[in-house]
């Protein structure tokens, strides 16, 4: 097996895992956000403190600023999901989430600088046109919980500049020790003032919640380790599939044509974006030849 194919097939573990926790939020959703949050981390912390306490070395970073912004983006991100979870179907939040290599360029040209082509800004608001059709089919007054929901794909493309910049200099063991650290403290002190009473029920989905999590992380940074990028992102849109069979087995949720429209529009968005520098060839040969 090649490592493209090794890196893709980790990366739908990683995809599966990360539906799953999703799923498991969503039962859990009696439980407080800070809770959640971290239990979400907690695993991962524990994972990376033997690699940093037997090479203490991995403690050097380049930019502490860049791990501080992914943890903003971990507590933002977590309560847009805790709280959309419970207002709208499983399945939009992962297509949502699913949106995230729209906003990538976005991001890139608003603070870096970089120019978007045409065809690229075109695609790009494709894009949002099936996000704001997945956010709300019915064409209904906009309500906080689906302003909440666009802010996911926004964390997501944050998070992931900031692991692009950090990647040039830090191990990758630093980044997930500064990340899953430094948000474990602080979920941690945020939690104990609003800690509360939790049933049985609810301390396994926590449990669950946090192996589900730690997978999903170390699959997916396995995967984009040992693949190439390009050829193991377009793994997130089985998120999209593994999402919609749990809201359709385990609460009945039915996607309507607008959904499947939106749904549509976003992954072809997303996927031009992916492989546009593989197309790009295809395009200029086209418009020589037709010149």
């Amino acid at each position: 097996m090649s490592k493209n194919a090794k890196g893709f097939f980790l990366g739908i573990l990683g995809v599966f895992f990360y539906s799953l926790m999703l799923v498991l939020m969503k039962l859990a959703q009696s439980v407080s956000p800070e809770i959640i949050a971290f239990s979400r981390i907690i695993g991962l912390a524990l994972f990376t403190l033997p690699f940093v306490i037997k090479t203490p070395a991995l403690l050097k970073t380049s930019r502490m600023d860049l791990h501080l912004v992914r943890v903003l983006c971990f507590f933002i991100g977590n309560f847009c999901v805790w709280y959309s979870l419970s207002r709208i179907y499983l399945v939009n939040i992962s297509l949502l989430v699913s949106a995230t290599p729209l906003m990538v360029p976005l991001l890139t040209f608003l603070f870096f600088k970089k120019t978007i082509g045409k065809l690229k800004l075109i695609t790009i608001m494709i894009g949002f046109i099936g996000t704001a059709l997945i956010i709300n089919p019915q064409m209904e007054p906009l309500k906080l919980a689906h302003l909440l929901a666009f802010i996911l794909p926004v964390t997501a493309a944050v998070s992931i500049l900031s692991i692009n910049k950090l990647s040039e200099k830090d191990n990758t063991i630093t980044i997930l020790f500064y990340y899953s650290v430094l948000s474990s403290l602080l979920s941690f002190l945020v939690m104990v003032p609003r800690f509360h009473a939790i049933d049985p029920v609810m301390w396994f989905y926590l449990g669950a919640i946090a192996i589900s999590s730690t997978l999903f992380q170390l699959f997916t940074t396995k995967a984009y380790a040992i693949g190439n990028p390009q050829d193991v992102s377009p793994v997130i849109y089985f998120d999209v599939i593994f999402c919609s069979l749990f809201g359709w087995g385990i609460w009945g949720e039915n996607l309507t044509p607008v959904i499947f429209f939106g749904s549509f529009m976003i992954i072809l968005a997303g996927l031009y974006i992916i492989f546009e520098n593989r197309l790009e060839p295809f395009f200029s040969k086209r418009k020589d030849l037709s010149s």
